[in-house]
């Protein structure tokens, strides 16, 4: 069940005081985990300056969602927000926090992807990187045998065993074509160096998403090799219509020979002899 601090019961001096002070104990023991805040996509230079002047003049409306583990109290949703809350100063605007209850640190991942991929606002790269952590949560195994509950409130199955990519088309509502393109670009974004992935999520540098999923599903890990060999196949004769040609070609020599009278295995013999004659040549 969640709990929040700072609502508006009114209540006597003392339990207010009391309140208030453990409040600012929990604010000042928030603890933000590197695997989760990996988890959000970062937003780009000039979303992230918007939502700080908004702050600044407005405080933050929504409170900070935290998990309340042990004596620990850790971050789960509004990571964006408490930076700008730190870069402000945490008394200098007006926030609060909620606790929420989870089990294990398996299901605070699930929730959080499943919480930012219900936000309708969410960039094509953005929606892209959730849906491929969601995917190797899927593939892993790591959400544990048991119920999921995906951003529309459906409750999902998950089986280990199962196909990754149907099962997150069906939570998602996309395709699984759609599902291993935004896995692709994902992986592409994520073998980017630390300096061009920075500038690539906030907008700065601007790299195709078809080039990023052909990087993504690459065995190369350097960006900039890659973009070489790309221009270097662009740079030779293309020989796709060629090889076109010659498979309609042979397809139909086939159909002549099945409909002559030869058999399945004939056809392939001769193919075969035929293949042999010529390399031997």
């Amino acid at each position: 069940m969640a709990k929040k601090f700072g609502g508006s019961i009114v209540r006597t001096s003392r339990s207010q005081s009391s309140e208030l002070s453990a409040l600012t104990e929990i604010k000042n023991s928030i603890l933000v985990l590197d695997e989760l805040r990996d988890l959000i996509p970062p937003l780009g230079g000039e979303e992230y300056e918007q939502l700080k002047t908004n702050i600044e003049k407005e405080g933050v409306r929504e409170p900070l969602l935290l998990w309340e583990r042990g004596e620990e109290y850790i971050l789960v949703d509004g990571h964006n927000r408490y930076r700008c809350i730190e870069e402000l100063g945490r008394d200098s605007v007006k926030w609060t926090v909620k606790m929420l209850s989870f089990n294990s640190i398996e299901e605070v991942r699930e929730w959080m992807i499943n919480n930012q991929l219900g936000r309708r606002n969410l960039t094509d790269i953005q929606r892209a990187l959730l849906i491929e952590r969601k995917y190797e949560l899927i593939k892993t195994g790591k959400g544990g045998d048991r119920k999921s509950t995906n951003f529309n409130g459906q409750i999902l199955p998950i089986d280990q065993k199962a196909n990754a990519y149907q099962q997150l088309a069906e939570e998602t509502g996309r395709s699984e074509r759609t599902v291993k393109n935004d896995i692709a670009l994902a992986k592409g974004i994520d073998k980017l160096a630390d300096g061009l992935k920075g500038k690539v999520l906030s907008g700065e540098k601007k790299i195709p998403k078809g080039t990023l999923s052909a990087f993504g599903r690459s065995n190369m890990n350097d960006f900039d090799q890659f973009e070489q060999q790309v221009k270097e196949r662009k740079k030779s004769p293309d020989k796709t219509k060629e090889l076109a040609l010659i498979k309609a070609e042979l397809e139909l020599s086939v159909k002549k020979m099945m409909k002559a009278g030869m058999t399945r295995g004939q056809v392939r013999k001769l193919i075969s002899e035929t293949c042999e004659l010529v390399f031997d040549s």
